[in-house]
């Protein structure tokens, strides 16, 4: 069996406490030195990290540095946009241009708003400019220029624009304010003297000039706010008047010689217009043809109007109608011929009055006494009723023939062919039963008819002349013997007395005479 060794004994001897170290000589002046180093060049970071925040707050959040503006608007800390709405604010909102013009000898002014003329600050890119310092390439020089905006400030130019289409609207606008046209040469007419005033020129804007002048160098005008406008002299269209003056001369010591004519009397009238009279007619204007002498038409009716006096209550010159005939004769040196017409009339019922007997009395045909009263009862005229007549020429519907005339006598039976005033020839005739009678009146030649044909009788009426419509459609006139449908003449041997049925019957070569020297619109006056 194995012998388990004893135990190894040891020994421990009392533990000796090491000896302690102390620090060389200086060590602790050492070590302050080293910390103050350590805080001092702390401190000297401290600017360093402001400028370098203060520069990166404005680079984070996109704005310009301080001490950056325009003129005496300050942009610094403000966005781009901020920027341009203030700019635009400060520098065209509300602000004016003087614009002047040599006019002659003096200098006339205007004062517009400078956006009318198409300058403005563009406010976006001046504020790009303005943001583009401190803010390009290069730290350093991002904070050099930083530096120097809040040490010194930075002065950015105006960014200025120009555009023409509005400057060109612009101007027009302008234009129409300031534009004085040219006066021409004219005359006055002064108490029969004519004088001669000549013509003025006038101004305005040469707008294209102007506008070459402002895009050359735009910015100049917006920083001066001064602008010179071109001007452009307006020459007059009407310089030599001496043709006018010859035309006046001739006008002002023209004489105008009047003639009327009664249709209806067969009168005739001679009026010489007074030579002061004339002269007030005469009158220059300006039109597109140029400087006219003319003729006032109104106070030519004004003068046909006072001849009304002389004529009588029922009879009238058609002032409206016959001034111009009155201004074309006096230019021409004629005589003017007019015609007198006639007013409406009214007729006071008679006892015992038919419609019949009114219009017999009246010379108008019955049809056209019953149109001119609407809603008129033929049956039932009574007696003091008041009726409306027509004008005593309401049958001359035609230009009249003043040197013929045709008078027929009911009661004579007789026809009398007038021409130049002077009896041409007389003729037998018959006139209309007293049954169907011929209306007396004045009526006019309106128709011919070769051969016409009463379908109500079945006659043939040869050679007819229409002189009235007895009723609408329905013509009486003048024609030879009548032929029946046997081809025998009717009524041969009876003319001198009423036979027809309104007609006025002739003889045969009489009528066919007629026919041929009767041309429409000659007159016809009918009398009972």
């Amino acid at each position: 069996m194995s012998k388990i060794p004893p135990p190894t004994m040891y020994r421990i001897s009392p533990s000796i406490e090491p000896e302690t170290k102390k620090p060389a000589p200086g060590w602790e002046s050492c070590l302050n030195w080293t910390f103050l180093g350590i805080f001092l060049a702390g401190l000297a970071l401290i600017p360093l990290v402001a400028a370098m925040g203060f520069l990166a707050y404005f680079h984070v959040f996109e704005r310009i540095i301080p001490g950056v503006q325009v003129g005496e608007t300050k942009l610094g800390g403000m966005s781009v946009y901020d920027a341009s709405v203030k700019l635009h604010r400060d520098w065209n909102m509300e602000r004016t241009i003087l614009v002047g013009m040599m006019v002659g000898d003096e200098v006339k002014t205007w004062e517009i708003p400078m956006l009318e003329l198409g300058i403005s600050l563009d406010a976006h890119q001046t504020a790009l400019n303005a943001y583009a310092i401190g803010h390009g390439a290069g730290m350093r020089s991002q904070a050099l220029e930083t530096l120097s905006g809040v040490l010194v400030g930075w002065e950015i130019p105006p960014v200025v624009a120009f555009d023409e289409s509005i400057a060109r609207v612009g101007l027009e606008a302008l234009s129409t304010e300031i534009t004085v046209r040219a006066l021409d040469a004219t005359i006055l007419i002064e108490e029969d003297q004519i004088k001669e005033i000549p013509g003025v020129p006038g101004y305005t804007i040469d707008i294209d000039e102007t506008i070459n002048a402002l895009s050359t160098n735009p910015m100049e005008v917006f920083l001066e706010g001064v602008a010179t406008l071109s001007i452009k002299t307006l020459e007059p269209q009407i310089e030599d008047v001496s043709e006018v003056i010859t035309e006046a001369e001739r006008l002002l010591n023209a004489s105008l010689r009047v003639q009327a004519y009664d249709p209806v009397s067969d009168e005739r009238f001679d009026w010489q217009v007074p030579q002061a009279v004339v002269r007030s007619w005469v009158k220059i204007e300006t039109s597109d043809q140029g400087l006219e002498v003319l003729i006032d038409g109104s106070k030519a009716v004004d003068y046909l109007l006072q001849l009304d006096e002389e004529l009588g209550p029922e009879r009238t010159i058609d002032g409206e109608k016959y001034a111009p005939i009155l201004k074309e004769s006096l230019l021409e040196n004629t005589t003017a011929t007019v015609s007198i017409s006639y007013k409406p009339r009214t007729y006071v019922v008679q006892p015992g009055d038919s419609l019949l007997a009114i219009a017999w009395r009246t010379g108008i045909p019955m049809w056209k006494v019953i149109q001119a009263n609407p809603g008129l009862d033929p049956d039932t005229i009574l007696a003091g009723q008041e009726l409306a007549i027509p004008p005593k020429d309401a049958m001359l519907t035609l230009p009249v023939i003043q040197n013929k005339r045709i008078k027929i006598s009911i009661s004579e039976q007789r026809l009398w062919t007038y021409q130049d005033g002077e009896l041409l020839q007389e003729h037998l005739i018959s006139t209309g039963l007293d049954r169907s009678p011929t209306q007396p009146g004045i009526f006019q030649v309106s128709l011919h008819d070769e051969l016409a044909y009463a379908s109500v009788w079945d006659l043939q009426m040869p050679h007819f002349i229409g002189i009235y419509e007895s009723w609408p459609g329905f013509y009486n006139g003048l024609h030879a013997l009548p032929i029946l449908a046997s081809g025998q003449r009717l009524w041969s041997g009876y003319l001198g007395q009423p036979v027809s049925y309104g007609c006025i019957v002739l003889d045969i070569q009489p009528a066919e005479e007629m026919f041929t020297w009767a041309e429409k619109g000659v007159v016809v006056e009918i009398v009972p």
